[in-house]
């Protein structure tokens, strides 16, 4: 069963979406600030992040930022639910890496169903296909080979 990171310094919306991804089936673990968001990244990777901008600590489009540029978080998907709607703000979000970009207030259906839709069988099988083996393992060189010997092939 897939498992939602939330993150939100407000405990009522906090409880709305894990409530509403319940009903969908989907697990959830909540963060009310970025310290506590990086924690429990670090310590269990979730299958997807909601992620609020404004929260006491790193900003959520720091925390997006962070986790794109680690290899081990950067195929996570992110949707962030935020109260900034300005084109500017969601450009920053989507420039940070973010998947989504949803506006309070918001329809907790139509965020579940985003959710749904980035944790699909085939974007998951995807990203922990090109998560599962070290990059070297992943492409592996292309041998000729020649005589008895390998001789490297340019590609």
């Amino acid at each position: 069963m897939a498992t939602v990171l939330i993150v939100d310094d407000d405990e009522a919306l906090l409880g709305l979406v894990a409530a509403t991804l319940a009903v969908a089936g989907i697990d959830s673990r909540t963060a009310t600030s970025g310290a506590e968001a990086l924690d429990s990244v670090s310590t269990t990777l979730p299958d997807c992040v909601i992620l609020d901008i404004r929260m006491p600590g790193p900003s959520g489009l720091d925390l997006c930022a962070t986790w794109r540029a680690d290899r081990r978080t950067a195929g996570i998907p992110v949707v962030i639910l935020t109260a900034r709607g300005q084109l500017g703000d969601r450009a920053s979000g989507f420039d940070c890496g973010a998947d989504d970009y949803v506006v309070k207030p918001f329809d907790p259906q139509d965020l579940s169903r985003r959710v749904q839709a980035l944790l699909s069988p085939v974007r998951q099988q995807r990203w922990h296909r090109e998560h599962s083996l070290p990059a070297a393992q992943a492409a592996p060189e292309p041998v000729l080979v020649l005589g008895g010997g390998p001789v490297p092939c340019e590609t």
